[in-house]
């Protein structure tokens, strides 16, 4: 962490600097005192009256942490975390005190408050609203569904702009219960600057907060000089046949999806009790839109490659950014269960407790025929969410069913990627070039190698390993 001189903007300097010790992605300054979201080092406390002498003065590290990003109001700091959001008592900021947390059902990357209102970022969920009235009782009270991958959130009066990933710049309008404007969307009419990114104002209607809180809106747009003619409210796709091809089925869902839109499976043609199978005959399409979420998690889904004889056909090919694979089950394909190509800010997985389906969020990859290829493969990508997967092992995660020859793998450098919570169980376990990944809380069982990565400032820890055979754990620095 930095601290820059601005008062001359063409010549700004660099006065002071701290290593925070994890990776400082949120930072929210109150006098002369600063507040940091330090990835797995939780919320971190600094006197900052000296730029030239920046030391600690607090902290608060969950088990679990991953902190993404701060932000505080009054005496209380909330901090968003991995897939919660936490509030703290900061009125002594030499000992920040929990007062309670909340599970956002997404991945929540950024926060804002108003009042008794926390705004979270909540990646491929879009936005969520939690009263914040009672921290030690918290309540997720509405969502709001953007069309990217939302990022970080900021509330100015009346407006909350929302940094949504591909979809670029996404504003609304908070306005009051019964406005004859809440039907209607609206556009922002002078153009960003490098004229590739949208800039829309939505309306999000809020009920004033007395007790109860209420959100409502709509998914009209208006399209302005810069908004993409493609550029829609994002849909969501059923899959209700079995069948490898036509209307309904995963491949026609795949081949008409646009960017934002969702995959959901039938839960009466996709028991979660007892999955059905797609029984692929050709490679599925690649997926290129962008921000597409594939969600199985409150169904029994099976993608069987066994019919496929291409040498490099992979069970899912994600060719774009911003996109979350949940809840399927991928079996016997020649190549990579899920193939990332050079692509970033992925989402893989998930908490195997959220869903009806037998893994919840999280995926099993297993059974690939080849075995020289990957569970799930990272060529050249970055920024990517990997968690909760079964990788090489059976859905009840009891038996391995390895045939890879890496779980996870990157065969070019790969940075800041995050593989925390997964069961793997293949002849090695992760396989890793670059700098800057995060591997944590992993099971690693019944594998001749546990880890290899090469690279610096990798982080490693809190990983457990069962019953493997030599070399369990190696890193190279």
């Amino acid at each position: 962490m930095r601290v820059i001189d601005i008062s001359d903007p063409y010549h700004p300097r660099s006065i002071g600097s701290h290593n925070t010790l994890g990776w400082a992605f949120g930072l929210a300054v109150v006098r002369n005192t600063l507040y940091v979201a330090d990835a797995f080092k939780g919320l971190r406390v600094l006197d900052v009256s000296n730029p030239k002498n920046l030391f600690v003065k607090g902290s608060f590290k969950c088990e679990s942490s991953f902190s993404e990003d701060i932000t505080v109001v009054g005496d209380k700091a909330y901090v968003a975390e991995y897939h919660l959001m936490h509030v703290f008592d900061i009125s002594n900021p030499a000992n920040p005190k929990e007062l309670g947390f909340l599970d956002t059902q997404g991945q929540a990357y950024g926060i804002a408050v108003d009042k008794n209102v926390a705004f979270v970022a909540n990646e491929s969920s879009g936005i969520a609203v939690v009263d914040v009235s009672n921290p030690g009782h918290l309540r997720l009270v509405s969502e709001y569904n953007t069309p990217g991958f939302s990022q970080k959130v900021k509330i100015r009066g009346k407006y909350i702009y929302v940094a949504d990933g591909d979809a670029g710049l996404i504003i609304l309008e908070i306005l009051p219960t019964g406005s004859a404007r809440a039907s209607t969307a609206y556009s922002y009419n002078e153009p960003l600057r490098d004229g590739f990114h949208t800039m829309i104002v939505r309306s999000l209607t809020i009920k004033e907060f007395s007790g109860r809180l209420s959100a409502s809106n709509n998914s009209l747009f208006k399209k302005t000089g810069i908004v993409d003619s493609a550029f829609h409210s994002s849909r969501t796709l059923v899959v209700t046949k079995k069948t490898d091809s036509g209307p309904g089925s995963l491949r026609w869902c795949l081949e008409n999806a646009k960017k934002g839109d969702v995959i959901t499976f039938d839960s009466s043609v996709f028991p979660p009790n007892k999955p059905a199978t797609i029984l692929l005959s050709a490679p599925l399409p690649a997926i290129t839109q962008g921000t597409i979420t594939i969600d199985a998690r409150e169904a029994g889904v099976i993608l069987n490659g066994k019919r496929l004889s291409a040498e490099y056909a992979d069970g899912i090919i994600i060719d774009s950014g911003g996109n979350t694979i949940r809840g399927l089950q991928i079996f016997n394909f020649p190549a990579s269960g899920i193939g990332i190509w050079s692509r970033n800010q992925n989402v893989i997985g998930g908490d195997r407790t959220i869903g009806k389906g037998p893994t919840g969020q999280g995926n099993v990859i297993s059974g690939n025929i080849s075995g020289n290829n990957f569970g799930i493969g990272l060529t050249g990508s970055d920024f990517n969410f990997i968690a909760g997967n079964l990788v090489g092992m059976s859905a009840d995660s009891a038996s391995p069913l390895h045939k890879k020859y890496a779980g996870i793998q990157s065969d070019q450098k790969t940075y800041y990627n995050a593989l925390c919570h997964n069961i793997i169980s293949d002849k090695s376990a992760v396989l890793l070039q670059g700098d800057n990944n995060y591997v944590r809380g992993n099971i690693i069982t019944k594998v001749n190698r546990g880890f290899y990565v090469s690279g610096s400032s990798n982080l490693i820890f809190l990983n457990k390993f069962i019953e493997n055979q030599t070399q369990a754990a190696e890193a190279s620095p």
